[in-house]
């Protein structure tokens, strides 16, 4: 099976193999970014219902969110461990996710020599094509934005003063 490639920095793209994917609407795009955001523990049906669909009362609720889910598993069943009381994403699965790399990157820059650090961080400010999920406005998503952009700015001011400043005017950055 080929794997999942999902971009969350910039917006929302989503991928099996070189294969682009579409998901229906951009709350079924929010409800799976969330559960891939939260992949290390389950997610309980009524938070998932209540979070996305809570105005509509809880029966309603419960409802949009079971055909959102049938609709994700049809595009994206083995990524996904839908069960009775609760959701998650199968991390067991072969998967590549531009915020967990960049956030390796940056924890992983803070570890290593000079040199490997700078690298690690250029990489990792490669990443951040922009905003996560720019264009979604959730209050979920306007926390992970925030925490992003802080650590998209840690790394740059990590990165600055391992530049060498130009000796004399005119001189290139090394």
């Amino acid at each position: 099976m080929q794997p999942l490639k999902i971009c969350l920095l910039g917006g929302f793209e989503l991928y099996r193999g070189n294969r682009p994917l579409k998901l229906r609407t951009t709350k079924i795009k929010s409800l799976f970014a969330y559960l891939v955001t939260h992949r290390h523990c389950p997610q309980p049906r009524e938070l998932l219902a209540e979070m996305f669909w809570g105005e509509l009362g809880a029966a309603r609720a419960r409802s949009n969110l079971r055909y959102a889910l049938c609709l994700l598993r049809r595009e994206l069943g083995p990524w996904l461990v839908i069960e009775r009381h609760q959701v998650r994403f199968n991390t067991h699965r072969e998967y590549w996710l531009d915020v967990e790399e960049f956030e390796k990157l940056i924890s992983d820059a803070r570890e290593l020599e000079e040199e490997e650090s700078s690298q690690a961080l250029r990489k990792a400010l490669q990443l951040y094509r922009g905003d996560f999920l720019l264009g979604f406005y959730d209050d979920w998503v306007l926390e992970e934005q925030v925490r992003l952009r802080d650590l998209y700015r840690e790394a740059l001011d990590s990165l600055t003063p391992l530049h060498k400043l130009p000796r004399k005017v005119g001189e290139p950055v090394m």
